[in-house]
């Protein structure tokens, strides 16, 4: 399911200067460049389990994976399972950067509302923001974020 989500994102992309180039009905113009993706989460995460994927591409090739400087992906993008603020960021070599989060608790578990604020960068410059908050009555919630505003960020 993952992989038919990134899929989607990627699919209608296309990447390129500034220029006013014609595009198929369906694509969307990208920036080439550094790519960065910032990820917090507010509120009470006690109870709450977090699965992160970011994926960074270069045409049709991966690019390398960056968080404080060390490489944490390449071709494989990077997961994690850990509920905690992100701040991944790809090499010069990127046309489009995008992140799955999936939230979930157990219908049991004693919980509260949190907030996800994912933030998008390309070449420095914030370029999307998306702000979601999650009710505790939600158990399951999947956010498909790209760091351009490409009109596919986020799945309900």
């Amino acid at each position: 399911m993952l992989a038919l989500m990134m899929a989607a994102v990627f699919t209608f992309t296309a990447c390129g200067g500034d220029d006013d180039d014609e595009l198929s009905d369906g694509y969307v113009k990208t920036m080439e460049g550094v790519h960065r993706i910032e990820v917090s989460f507010d509120g009470n995460t006690a109870g709450w389990t977090c699965n992160a994927t970011f994926i960074g591409t270069y045409g049709t090739s991966a690019v390398k994976l960056y968080e404080n400087g060390e490489r944490v992906g390449d071709e494989y993008g990077y997961s994690d399972t850990k509920l905690r603020n992100y701040t991944i960021e790809t090499d010069a070599k990127c046309d489009l950067m995008s992140t799955t989060i999936i939230l979930s608790h157990s219908s049991f578990a004693s919980v509260e509302p949190i907030t996800v604020t994912l933030k998008g960068y390309v070449n420095g410059k914030q370029t999307n923001m998306k702000v979601v908050e999650i009710p505790a009555s939600e158990t399951n919630k999947g956010i498909v974020f790209s760091a351009e505003d490409i009109g596919a960020d986020l799945i309900k």
